[in-house]
């Protein structure tokens, strides 16, 4: 095998591995949900519209990658806000689903408005499951801006910050004091 089709399986597989632990990170399996999936809103007899938020309100542990989703029924949507996520509506403006997955390890509140033949309202607050590990980049090869060639090697170095806090309490996450066992340098 020639050294440059070594150093691309090298790069290959280094960004593999990454990939597969930020993905095991995320799927950890976490308590039982308290909420049941959708929120159902009460309203007044008649044909008022009735908004289903999901994630439903009070839940915890939801999965970020989820993301959410708004319908309304009899009605259509007048407005969503979800705490800066951002989403879009569909044609008859029956569904309002975010553009992305969501933050893990925070709360957020979801409010819909719906007009029909009466206004509705609707709200949910909820929590996304916090990993059991979690990633950082402690550095990346070549650096923002810089100009390099065609055949410049590319470098990521992962740390996992709770490790790193816990094995070295006096240094700041995601700071890496040293060469990790393996690594290979430009010269190696």
């Amino acid at each position: 095998m020639s050294r440059r089709l070594l150093r691309y399986f090298v790069i290959l597989t280094a960004v593999v591995l990454v990939t597969l632990a930020i993905l095991l990170a995320l799927e950890r399996p976490g308590p039982p949900r308290s909420a049941p999936a959708v929120t159902p809103v009460v309203t007044p007899p008649g044909s008022a519209p009735v908004i289903r938020i999901t994630p439903a309100d009070g839940g915890r542990n939801v999965r970020p990658e989820r993301g959410i989703t708004v319908r309304v029924s009899g009605g259509t949507l007048t407005g969503v806000t979800a705490g800066g996520v951002r989403g879009r509506f569909n044609a008859a403006r029956t569904e309002w689903t975010s553009d992305r997955a969501l933050a893990p390890a925070r709360s957020f509140t979801v409010t819909a408005t719906a007009r029909g033949s009466a206004d509705a309202a609707a709200t949910s607050r909820f929590t996304t499951l916090k990993p059991a590990r979690t990633l950082g980049i402690a550095s990346v090869t070549p650096g923002r801006g810089e100009t390099v060639g065609v055949g410049q090697r590319v470098g990521l170095l992962a740390v996992e910050l709770e490790a790193v806090a816990q094995e070295r309490p006096g240094v700041t996450p995601g700071v890496h004091a040293g060469r990790p066992p393996g690594a290979r340098t430009g010269r190696s």
